[in-house]
This record gives structure tokens, C-alpha cells and sequence, in this order.
């Protein structure tokens, strides 16, 4: 993976992408305690990318909301990627996060209430 740390450093490595030829970027990050991806505050960038690159964008979210999920939905995301974990104790002792299994069932609903589409990685 290639860090982009700011808004403009990601669309100006989604414009390098796509001039050396790249139809796609998957977009990740370092997962916080409660399970999400700190993808805020590229949700414009996002938006800046599909509309002037016309690149596909697949974000990997982690845990998510429904108010984040609609942004990037109306951002241009075109799929998401979450792991799904279906155990608390694994959550808890090997993944490291203060999250539940009904925290990722309510990710799922919301990026299908969104209209996202999403598939675990």
C-alpha cells in the first residue's frame, strides 16, 4: 500500500495511479479502537476522484455508521470491504477492539440501507 495522509495527497496519488494506467483504487486505513477506519475526512477527496479521474474507489471501512456510509455513497463509492467478525471474544482478545458482533451487523445495514455494496475481504 502507498500512504496518502491528507485529502490532496490522495487525489494526487489517484491521479499518478491513473496516469500509469491504474482503473481503481482501494482505499484502507490504521483501524482505530472502536473498530472504524479514520476515512472522514477524505470523504471530499473521494468525491473529487471519481469526478474528475472517473478511477472505481473500494473502500475498506472497518466498523461504519450510517451517516458515513450515506457520504460515501453519495461521494461515488462504488463497493466496500469489511471483515466480518461473528465472535465477541475474538473481537476482544485477537483483533484487540472495543467493538461487538452487533456493532458489525449494524455495519452491514447500514451500507445496505445506504446502498453500497459491500463484500468481507
Amino acid at each position: 500500500m502507498v500512504p496518502a495522509l491528507t485529502p490532496e495527497g490522495l487525489f494526487d496519488l489517484c491521479a499518478k495511479l491513473k496516469n500509469n494506467g491504474a482503473v481503481g483504487c482501494l482505499i484502507s486505513g490504521g483501524c482505530l479502537p472502536d473498530g472504524s477506519v479514520p476515512i472522514d475526512k477524505f470523504i471530499d477527496a473521494i468525491a473529487q476522484i471519481k469526478k474528475e479521474l472517473g478511477l472505481t474507489v473500494v473502500v475498506h471501512t472497518g466498523v461504519i455508521n450510517f451517516s458515513t456510509a450515506k457520504q460515501l455513497k453519495a461521494a461515488g463509492v462504488d463497493a466496500a470491504l469489511i471483515d466480518i467478525i461473528g465472535s465477541d471474544e475474538t473481537i476482544r482478545e485477537v483483533y484487540h477492539l472495543d467493538v461487538s458482533v452487533e456493532d458489525y451487523e449494524r455495519s452491514l445495514r447500514a451500507f445496505h440501507e445506504s446502498g453500497i455494496p459491500f463484500v468481507p475481504p
